[in-house]
């Protein structure tokens, strides 16, 4: 994780500066009930922050220093001065609001704003949420603000929207773990307010999404819901009332969990079952549809099977997946398979972050307008997240994406809103993020070269591929499955493997997983000439495996480059790597170029 000094430096850099001559503007009231709207409506970044910017209190016991959370209409949530600053407190708002609080939530920067006729600074920092949008900012009353003020609002600001990502990512997390329930779940907070609920009562109760259902009181659903939790508590077996599909029904409580929240509080899990409602529900997607959508991933091994039982299951769900294994395990056949399950119009990007250099990655997945840059297309180009609107962008090789794209990208995953370099229109974009890689991420974010809270945002639902040493039984049903693939794309005719062809194929360990598996097959389909393919006929190196890694990585490297006739681009291109990492690359190896 990066230093808190590299923390100031980074969003010091960062800052939109502004001058201008006018004051900043000035304050009136609202109504209590307007403020008690206002701070219901904001409660949960205001929970968050006022710990923080307690702690930070003495050092901005300064009457000439304020420090505020405010919402987009300018109005004070929560202040730092309230106590001993009689002017500023909640409740007070800036009359036709305030450029830098504007500037901020438009564009989601953090902005400086200094008067110079007045000699009053003020720096504007973005907290964004899927549900509302605020502002840390720190008012000077005497000059600009810098040094050690601005530095403890930028680590406040950093804490809070890591939190924030932290509390968004469990959200989801719960979210896909209710869904494994058949029966109609939900959560209820300690006021019997909606938290959570699954799939399956979200279709009973005729809701499209958890958003719409969360805020609504438990009563509405559960007749007497008070009586429930009266004395000991509900326990399996109580039975209730409940009110689904317009009508009253009978239900008994069949499961119920506490559960400590990561912001504070304690939620509740209930688990019902209706037997007037046993009646099946159409899902949005039928069986077979589902089964086709994977019909590319071969495998009988029980990790293979739970791994596609865990894409069926989280294809018809917004969630985040992450997706972890070894390069030519599957990974992007099963990101695959879960767009084409989840019934999302929109087309399916992939983008390989490990070979576009961090220059390019930020307008090849964001776009750039025309003039943006020299040699800007003229026209502009639209980027990867917004040819995806409606359906699913891929971020293969995650772990190589710069610090500054993790930021980038965990802005759009906070807000789903698209920026295209040059163009300051914010664009809103209907995307699902599906990341992987083959490094261990958790590990990367221990070394500090992840961030933290980007990786909770993309480990909502994980599914770990495993090589394919570890999964031999899968080895006769794939390489069957390669064979008729090969002679259907070739148009050749199909081939079978010998049981001693078959016996030396299970007995390698496969560095290079199914794509050298596949490699191996094409090359014995090609040049065998019987009617079989033998073991002779399977060129498969031996030796220790660190050796058979290095020797096939160099004569791939060699036989591409020949290939494509030297040319650096085009090599590095068909290895899905950058040009940098096969210059060292060949460098390692000996390999002129």
């Amino acid at each position: 994780m990066p230093t808190t000094a590299e923390i100031f430096n980074h969003c010091e850099t960062s800052v939109l500066r502004i001058d201008v001559v006018a004051r900043i503007p000035d304050l009136y009231f609202i109504t209590r009930s307007e403020l008690k709207q206002k701070i219901a409506q904001y409660q949960e970044v205001i929970n968050l922050s006022r710990p923080l910017m307690s702690y930070f209190a003495p050092h901005f016991d300064n009457r000439h220093l304020h420090l505020n959370l405010i919402d987009p209409d300018g109005c004070i949530l929560h202040s730092l001065v309230e106590e001993h600053v009689g002017a500023v407190c909640p409740g007070f708002i800036y009359i036709n609001n305030n450029p830098a609080i504007k500037e901020s939530l438009l564009n989601g920067t953090i902005v400086d704003l200094y008067s110079v006729e007045a000699n009053e600074g003020l720096v504007s920092m973005p907290i964004l949420t899927g549900k509302s949008a605020v502002c840390l900012t720190v008012t000077n009353m005497k000059g600009r603000v810098s040094g050690e003020y601005l530095r403890m609002a930028l680590f406040m600001y950093q804490m809070i929207n890591a939190q924030l990502g932290m509390i968004t990512a469990f959200n989801q997390a719960a979210d896909a773990l209710l869904d494994i329930s058949d029966d109609p779940t939900l959560v209820v907070d300690e006021s019997g307010l909606l938290t959570g609920a699954n799939t399956k009562l979200l279709e009973l109760l005729g809701i499209d999404s958890r958003e719409a259902l969360r805020g609504i009181h438990a009563g509405e659903i559960i007749d007497n819901y008070e009586s429930l939790f009266a004395g000991a508590g509900p326990r399996p077996g109580d039975r209730f009332k409940v009110h689904i599909r317009s009508r009253s029904t009978s239900a008994e409580l069949i499961c119920c969990r506490n559960m400590q929240m990561p912001a504070g509080g304690r939620h509740t899990v209930l688990s019902f079952r209706c037997p007037a409602l046993s009646e099946p529900i159409p899902a949005p997607l039928g069986p077979s549809l589902q089964a086709d959508a994977f019909q590319g991933i071969i495998g009988i091994s029980p990790q293979m099977r739970l791994n596609i039982a865990i894409a069926q299951r989280v294809a018809r769900l917004p969630s985040t997946v992450l997706i972890e294994g070894e390069s030519g395990t599957g990974k992007e056949l099963i990101a695959r398979g879960i767009h084409r399950a989840s019934g999302r119009k929109g087309s399916f990007v992939a983008i390989n972050c490990g070979s576009i250099s961090r220059e390019l990655l930020y307008s090849e997945l964001f776009g750039y307008a025309e003039g943006a840059f020299t040699g800007a297309r003229k026209g502009g180009m639209t980027g990867k997240l917004k040819q995806a609107d409606g359906g699913t962008v891929f971020l293969d090789e995650i772990g190589e994406m710069s610090e500054e794209m993790q930021v980038s990208l965990l802005r759009f995953m906070q807000d789903k809103v698209v920026i295209p370099l040059g163009d300051g229109k914010p664009q809103k974009v209907d995307v699902r993020i599906i990341a992987a890689t083959n490094r261990n991420l958790a590990q990367e974010v221990e070394r500090g070269n992840f961030r933290e809270d980007l990786f909770y945002r993309l480990n909502v639902v994980n599914i770990k591929m495993p090589p394919l040493r570890e999964r031999k039984e899968d080895i006769p049903l794939l390489a069957r499955y390669i064979l008729q693939e090969i002679s259907t794309e070739y148009r050749i005719p199909a081939k079978e493997l010998t049981r001693d062809g078959l016996k030396k194929l299970s007995s390698y360990d496969w560095p290079g997983n199914v794509r050298e598996l596949r490699n191996v097959i094409e090359r014995a389909m090609v040049v065998s000439s019987g009617e079989q393919i033998t073991a002779d006929d399977l060129l498969i190196e031996t030796g220790t495996r660190p050796v058979r890694l290095t020797e096939l990585e160099k004569s791939t490297i060699v036989e591409l480059l020949q290939r494509h006739g030297g040319n650096i681009t085009a090599t590095a291109k068909s290895l899905g790597i950058a040009r940098s990492t096969l210059y060292r690359k060949m460098k390692k190896y000996g390999i002129p170029g």
